[in-house]
C-alpha cells in the first residue's frame, strides 16, 4: 500500500512540476517582450512642410521608441535637390551617406529640401535599417509622397500676423 501512494505521490509532484514549468515559462516568455519593449527603437520617416512659408518640404526621421537605435541607415530611392540649385542633394548629406552610429529615444532630424509644389510632385521610397542594443536588426521602407500636400491651404502668413495686420490697416484707415 505505501508503495502505490508513492506512486501517486510522485505522480501528483510530476503534474505539479510541469504546471509549475509551463507557468514560469510564460513568465519568462512575458518578462523577455517587457524587456524587448523598454531596449527597442523605433524609426519613423515622414514628411513635413513650413506651413507659413509654404515650403520648403522637410524629411523628418524620428525614433518614437525607447531604445537607442545603433547603426542608423536612411536610403533614399531617388535623389532630392536641396533647393533649386540639383547638384547640392539632400543624398550628399552625412546623414543619408554614412547614416548615424547612435539615435536615441525623442530624437528627431528634419532636413530641408526643395519645395516642389509645381510643377513636379514626387513620390519616392525610404529604406530605414538599423539595430537595437543586443544586436537585433530591423528594417522598415516607408513611401512618401508630397501630393498629400497640395489640396492643403497654405497661408503666405500666419492667420494670426494677416489679422493683427487687418487690424492695424483698418485702424489707420480710421484715424
Amino acid at each position: 500500500m505505501s508503495s502505490w501512494a508513492a506512486f501517486f505521490a510522485t505522480v501528483i509532484l510530476l503534474i505539479i512540476t510541469h504546471l509549475q514549468r509551463k507557468d514560469n515559462k510564460k513568465l519568462i516568455d512575458l518578462n523577455q517582450k517587457i524587456i524587448e519593449n523598454e531596449i527597442k527603437p523605433n524609426i519613423l520617416v515622414y514628411l513635413d512642410y513650413d506651413k507659413q512659408r509654404q515650403g520648403p518640404f522637410a524629411i523628418v526621421v524620428e525614433n518614437k521608441g525607447k531604445g537607442v537605435a545603433y547603426d542608423l541607415k536612411v536610403i533614399l530611392s531617388k535623389k532630392i535637390p536641396i533647393f533649386d540649385n540639383k547638384n547640392d542633394l539632400l543624398n550628399d548629406l552625412e546623414f543619408f551617406r554614412n547614416g548615424v552610429k547612435n539615435f536615441m529615444p525623442n530624437e528627431k532630424r528634419e532636413f530641408l529640401f526643395k519645395n516642389i509644389f509645381k510643377p513636379n510632385f514626387i513620390k519616392f521610397k525610404v529604406n530605414v535599417e538599423y539595430k537595437d542594443i543586443i544586436g537585433k536588426e530591423y528594417e522598415s521602407e516607408f513611401l512618401l509622397d508630397t501630393n498629400e500636400f497640395k489640396d492643403i491651404r497654405i497661408h503666405s502668413k500666419d492667420p494670426l500676423f494677416e489679422i493683427s495686420d487687418s487690424l492695424k490697416e483698418i485702424s489707420r484707415k480710421i484715424k
